[in-house]
């Protein structure tokens, strides 16, 4: 049987590229707040060298490549763009063409400007036309060039990371605020929606996709007997999923939070972030007690990510991109047969799932738990930079090229 869907890799900016100064990542991980102590001025340099990393990739074969653009070199003060990175980036896209990779070009992964932060960010109602400015200025810069957009990356993550917890960047830790954010998060999502697809419609072009891809954890109560963790994993469910889900894709107001949002179809596929289970308690989520663990303690369970896609699906009826999927791995013992097991699952008669990129192209920063936890399917060296394709790569280019389901055995 052969696998129809196309397959690359994604990354983000914040978290490859460095030397970016007037993010909120760099403020925040310039304090030492990371586990390790590193910032993200480093990463893996990829800003300076894009073209040896597309080079890299086009040499795996990887047909699609999932990237974001930092609003911050691109929009470094308030209503100030600057033009020297945007016509980097019109570099960078243009050479993943040439190179025969389509590119799916992600507006806001994480990180926001500090300027904005400064004036309330998401949390201001307000402030949803300073980031609806930054997506126009990018369709006019890149909108003939690139036809596929997620607007948002895993709001649900930033909004509890952030705004809830004060685990990242803005340090909130008040939910009222998350609450404010979620809403005005898919008031932008929205938003930029429409206006891609206006701009894009006005010079003729009809192969526009947009979405916005979020992250799904496959839930389960720790027991099942149990009827508070039952009503606890429904709760959590709702919460960091549906919540989320039906007020992105189609304007519907969550719970808690007042004025209705524009009811409509938002949303060109379904963007699916996974990696992993969690087990819900009286109100706690703990990493699941399973037998295969990554470096960072999270349980692999493959059977998820199909389970996830076909609910989705069945509600939404879209055709599905895995946004992202992959394993933290330093030794490149696991990887191999994560990819295996998880693009296995997505495989069979009916699958709704056209895209799958494999999370990350090149070990990262990754986020708090800075440079240590490795998810490249090509190892850097942070302090040469130097590149090192792994083996679990050389079996994706294989499969890349082969497209065999006999090689997922």
């Amino acid at each position: 049987m052969r696998i129809e869907m196309l397959m690359g890799v994604a990354t983000s900016a914040t978290q490859i590229e460095g030397g970016d100064k007037n993010n909120t990542w760099y403020r925040f991980s310039k304090t030492g707040k990371c586990v390790d102590g590193t910032n993200c001025l480093r990463a893996a340099d990829h800003y300076n060298r894009y073209m040896e990393d597309i080079d890299l990739m086009a040499s795996l074969g990887v047909e699609i490549y999932r990237m974001s653009l930092e609003w911050s070199r691109i929009e470094p003060q308030k209503g100030v763009f600057n033009k020297e990175a945007i016509d980097h980036y019109r570099d960078e896209l243009e050479y993943f063409i040439e190179k025969g990779i389509k590119p799916l070009v992600t507006l806001h992964h994480f990180s926001d400007p500090i300027w904005f932060a400064d004036m309330g960010g998401f949390e201001k109602k307000k402030n949803v036309k300073y980031f609806l400015e930054y997506v126009e200025k990018v369709i006019e810069s890149f909108g003939d060039i690139v036809s596929e957009f997620v607007t948002i990356n895993e709001p649900n993550v930033y909004i509890l990371n952030g705004y809830m917890l004060a685990y990242w960047p803005p340090l909130r830790g008040n939910y009222i605020a998350g609450f404010r954010v979620c809403k005005n998060m898919a008031r932008c999502h929205i938003g930029a929606y429409k206006l891609i697809h206006k701009m894009r419609e006005e010079k003729g072009y009809k192969d526009t996709k947009v979405s916005f891809a979020n992250h799904m954890v496959y839930f389960v109560p720790k027991n099942e007997k149990n009827p508070i963790h039952r009503f606890c994993t429904a709760f959590y469910e709702y919460l960091f999923h549906t919540m989320i889900n039906n007020s992105f894709y189609e304007g519907k107001t969550p719970l808690f939070m007042g004025k209705r949002l524009e009811s409509g179809k938002y949303y060109d596929f379904i963007g699916i972030n996974y990696y992993t289970r969690r087990a819900i308690g009286y109100f706690t989520s703990n990493e699941y007690k399973g037998e295969s663990k990554s470096d960072l303690n999270w349980d692999i369970y493959p059977e998820g990510i199909r389970l996830i896609t076909e609910d989705l699906y069945k509600k939404f009826k879209k055709e599905v991109y895995i946004t992202e999927n992959g394993v933290c791995d330093k030794n490149d013992i696991l990887r191999e047969k994560y990819i295996k097991d998880h693009i296995r699952e997505l495989v069979y008669e009916g699958s709704p799932v056209t895209r799958y990129y494999h999370w990350s192209f090149l070990d990262n920063f990754e986020w708090r738990e800075g440079e240590h936890a490795r998810f490249g399917l090509v190892h850097v060296n942070y302090e040469t930079q130097k590149r090192t394709v792994r083996k679990s790569a050389e079996f994706y280019k294989r499969l890349i090229k082969e497209k065999s389901t006999e090689l997922l055995e």
